[in-house]
């Protein structure tokens, strides 16, 4: 983990929330916002701190090219200090504590892009991606997928396919590539659309 002090004046004693959220996202294997800045530091019981100088923290995050900006709840009645010129630069996210702010920078992102690629697999056998490189998800008869396989497909491929590596790495990479292990788990297969 890489803790950056940009504003050059020390690093707090205090647990940061982004430091919760890059935890969550190296367990879960799963990337934190692209641009999003997370500002706010809690007590070990959990319990969020409010930011202090949040003008400027704001206009930091600003500075650093941040277009998303996670900011504790408690701040909202602070919103008002902030110029125009600068909220206009940024999305506000808030959250209620600490495991709101994981959620919405971790989970409901993969929420997303799990429902679009549920909606293509289910729709047309083929993810965006894989229509471009001229490949289609089948289940091993060479049917069309059903809402259960998708599923399994993704929520294995995103949560225990991590575990299942760490454990068995040589069992996990099996059949030299050639299936995915979420693939074998769904009963699911990668073929050359026709």
């Amino acid at each position: 983990m890489h803790i950056s002090d940009l504003q050059g004046i020390g690093l707090t004693e205090d647990l940061g929330v982004a430091q919760l959220i890059v935890l969550f996202s190296a367990t879960m294997d799963k990337p934190v916002q692209e641009s999003a800045v997370i500002i706010g530091n809690m007590t070990v019981g959990g319990k969020i701190s409010k930011v202090d100088e949040f003008v400027n923290m704001l206009q930091v995050c600003v500075d650093a090219g941040a277009e998303k900006v996670l900011i504790p709840a408690s701040q909202v009645a602070d919103l008002q200090t902030v110029p125009n010129e600068l909220i206009v630069k940024i999305q506000p996210i808030f959250y209620a504590d600490p495991i709101d702010a994981v959620f919405k920078n971790i989970v409901t992102p993969m929420v997303v892009m799990w429902a679009l690629e549920y909606a293509q697999l289910r729709q047309f056998g083929q993810t965006v991606g894989y229509k471009a490189s001229g490949l289609a998800v089948t289940d091993e008869g060479g049917n069309s997928l059903t809402c259960g396989q998708i599923v399994k497909r993704m929520a294995y491929r995103d949560t225990l396919s991590t575990f299942d590596y760490m454990k068995n790495r040589n069992e996990f990479e099996g059949e030299n590539g050639e299936a995915f292990p979420h693939d074998r788990y769904a009963g699911t297969v990668v073929r050359e659309s026709h």
